[in-house]
């Protein structure tokens, strides 16, 4: 055991740099934006992203699956390229950045609601994988799987999740080079042998079961991935500038996670099932279908530990990450092993509301005073941020007020969003809050804020 640790302590991070959990990402470790474009595209694409594909098709018609998709994707990318603006500007996680944002100590909160939503998450679809190929299984050879044999693939598959996690962003950038190609072959493929059974006219009418409306469409999409657009600092504090932030939301979330929706609800309306593995089955792919629907879910599930091994770091400042990336990984996977993941699901829906204002509390602070924004400022920083602790409360409530389905209040709507509902709530509140409470804010940042 303790060689592997040595192992880990010696080759996980090049030049022992901990994966810049706890500072910024050097210049020269930069990347262009065909890296952040090609994971996030990675972390976006998952059993969940084909499912929801799936329910579009069974409430929309194709033309207005494209539009809801497009319109959805749209606004993601743009939450996605202003969330990431104080990281390029400092070159730091999310959680770090809220350092900044909510004081030293008002930044585990932070830390530990992304530790918290990834953690969750994570033993969720890692439960989600097992039972997806315990389908394909029986749909193939026609014999179910033990739950036993279940709990094997949930574990093979949870530890893989984590190894590419545990040696940080080059690995995770390494595998989706090699998932994403895969990905898109089966998809392209998939959507040639659909066209060529069904004109598009009969596809785009079909299968419609259970009718929702164009807004409805479009708020899955949004909500489908808000705290990962929210969470964007993680990845994009990788990005060269703001350009390649913008190429890179572009390419992974409206075209790459995009199309990917797309080609999915008409797959589905083709073969009459919003199911992913029956749609799979039924296209006939069989084995090759599975071997894809793995490289899916590592791709986004390993980004699950990353997050939450990055929001872990800034509670425990003394640990390294990879050691956190290892707890993250084990323990969810042993979550989703004993069904405790799916028993708690209502838990991280609730920690999923309140993800969302972080960012609008964060956005609106950086733009109050950039220059407070530096890592050399780090030890000069308040212990909490009140004003900002007061405005994301706030937001966070406006969250609960406006969510429809449980654990929300439903009380009332604005967007139909709650995400962008609480996003846009704690944007407006910390600008009040600050100016209410810290009038000299973004004046004279060394003596008022820190």
């Amino acid at each position: 055991m303790a060689s592997l640790w040595k192992f880990l302590e010696e080759k996980a991070y090049a030049g022992g740099d901990d994966d810049f959990a706890r500072k910024p990402v050097p210049e020269d470790k930069k990347r262009g934006w065909a890296s952040s474009a090609v994971v996030y595209i990675g972390c976006a694409i998952s059993i969940s992203a084909f499912t929801l594909g799936g329910s579009l098709a069974t409430g929309l018609t194709l033309n207005e699956s494209i539009i809801a998709v497009l319109a959805g994707a749209l606004v993601l990318a743009a939450m996605a390229c202003l969330c990431a603006e104080p990281a390029m500007y400092t070159g730091l996680s999310t959680s770090m950045i809220g350092k900044f944002t909510f004081g030293l100590k008002g930044a585990a909160l932070v830390g530990l609601l992304y530790a918290g939503c990834a953690w969750g998450w994570f033993g969720v679809q890692a439960g989600l994988f097992g039972d997806t190929i315990g389908q394909m299984f029986r749909l193939m050879t026609g014999n179910a799987l033990p739950p036993a044999g279940v709990k094997v693939i949930i574990v093979i598959g949870g530890l893989l999740m984590t190894t590419s996690a545990i040696f940080g962003f080059k690995s995770i950038e390494k595998l989706s080079w090699i998932a994403i190609p895969a990905i898109a072959i089966l998809m392209a493929a998939s959507l040639v042998m659909v066209l060529k059974g069904h004109t598009y006219s009969e596809l785009n009418t079909s299968f419609i079961t259970n009718p929702m409306s164009l807004g409805t469409g479009i708020s899955l999409v949004i909500g489908s991935f808000a705290a990962g657009a929210v969470g964007s600092p993680d990845i994009l504090r990788y990005a060269k500038n703001f350009k390649d932030t913008v190429k890179a939301m572009v390419i992974g979330l409206v075209i790459g996670y995009g199309i990917t929706i797309v080609i999915a609800a008409a797959c589905a309306k083709a073969v009459g099932d919003a199911n992913i593995v029956t749609v799979m089955i039924g296209l006939g792919w069989g084995v090759l279908a599975m071997v894809v629907l793995v490289l899916a879910q590592w791709t986004s599930n390993d980004n699950n530990v990353y997050s939450g091994s990055l929001g872990l770091s800034v509670v425990f400042e003394k640990m390294p990450k990879y050691k956190l990336a290892i707890f993250t990984g084990v323990s969810g996977t042993i979550f989703a092993v004993i069904g405790l993941s799916n028993m708690m699901i209502p838990f991280f829906s609730v920690l999923g509301i309140f993800t969302p204002p972080l960012g609008g509390c964060y956005l609106a602070d950086f733009y109050l005073c950039k220059k407070f924004y530096s890592f050399d400022r780090l030890d000069k920083l308040k212990k909490v941020r009140l004003e900002s602790m007061a405005a994301y409360l706030i937001a966070a409530a406006v969250g609960f007020m406006t969510t429809q389905t449980s654990p929300g209040f439903a009380w009332f709507q604005i967007t139909t969003i709650p995400a962008i509902d609480s996003f846009v709530a704690a944007f407006i509140m910390q600008i009040a809050c600050v100016k209410l409470f810290n009038r000299n804010h973004g004046k004279d940042c060394s003596s008022s804020v820190c």
